[in-house]
């Protein structure tokens, strides 16, 4: 019997562990009433979200999109798109909330030019891609940021604008969305002067070792899930309205956004100093 894994840690943390341990819970009671084997009655909060991903026995996660796209989809399977009801989501898409210093005189793109910038994860569809892409659409010279350092997250990179170590930063709108509870002040000390192309929201998905049964399974019990009003205060705490059908190949057309922003960063190495660090 194959011992699964379940882990959810994109958004996690605070009140959103138990809305994310009440909708597993969900979606594990209807696994074992269909009478699948080694269900963890868990999530797997000391794997990584990396670890997770290459995980053969991950049985429910979440993953970034870039990532699936670019080097996790024959390792993994899509099993449901989020629609979150939160400021800048819409049909199964997000973006990224493009924010300076709450007292900054910068008011658009272009004032960015010279800025030092905070990305989240150099692989990061929403904390780096989006944002590089956003600038490369402005067909601005070599040498865009002054300098990019990588924070490790998103909060991070939120507190680090608000505390004047990064002059911009790119954050996904339903993580700014849960950092306005979870940090209040830190948000407060941000202003939004952009939003992105908007993307696919993250993916549910599930290792493709176990299996295309058990990846059916899986989808099913999350569509029940979200739709069982015993799951209602955990998935206001999430902001996740529905589970949507989404091609695996929507998400293939963030590796050309991706290139965009590759080019933007590649750009400001030659043009100035290009710190990363993780």
């Amino acid at each position: 019997m194959t011992a699964y894994v379940a882990s959810l840690a994109m958004y996690d943390g605070g009140e959103l562990s138990a809305a994310n341990d009440a909708l597993w819970e969900a979606v594990a009671r209807r696994l074992i009433d269909y009478g699948l084997d080694g269900v963890p009655a868990r999530l797997d909060r000391a794997l990584s979200p990396s670890d997770a991903w290459e995980d053969e026995r991950l049985i429910f996660g979440q993953t970034c999109g870039y990532p699936f796209a670019a080097r996790l989809s024959e390792r993994l399977r899509l099993v449901g798109t989020p629609d979150y009801d939160v400021p800048g989501c819409a049909r199964g898409q997000h973006r990224s909330f493009v924010i300076v210093h709450a007292r900054s005189r910068l008011r658009g793109l272009r004032e960015l030019r010279g800025s030092r910038a905070a990305i989240n994860d150099r692989e990061s569809m929403s904390g780096r891609h989006l944002l590089g892409d956003a600038i490369a659409a402005l067909e601005e010279p070599p040498g865009f940021f002054a300098s990019v350092v990588t924070s490790g997250s998103h909060a991070r990179s939120v507190a680090m604008v608000a505390g004047g170590a990064a002059d911009v930063a790119a954050v996904d709108c339903v993580s700014y969305h849960h950092l306005t509870r979870s940090h209040p002040e830190a948000v407060a000390e941000t202003r939004i002067i952009a939003r992105t192309r908007p993307t696919p929201c993250l993916p549910f998905v599930i290792a493709t070792a176990c299996g295309e049964v058990t990846a059916s399974l899986v989808a099913r019990a999350l569509r029940e899930a979200v739709l069982d009003p015993r799951t209602e205060d955990a998935r206001r705490v999430l902001g996740l309205a529905r589970i949507l059908s989404v091609r695996q190949a929507a998400y293939e057309r963030s590796l050309i956004v991706a290139a965009r922003a590759d080019a933007t960063f590649r750009r400001a190495a030659r043009g100035a100093p290009h710190a990363l660090a993780r």
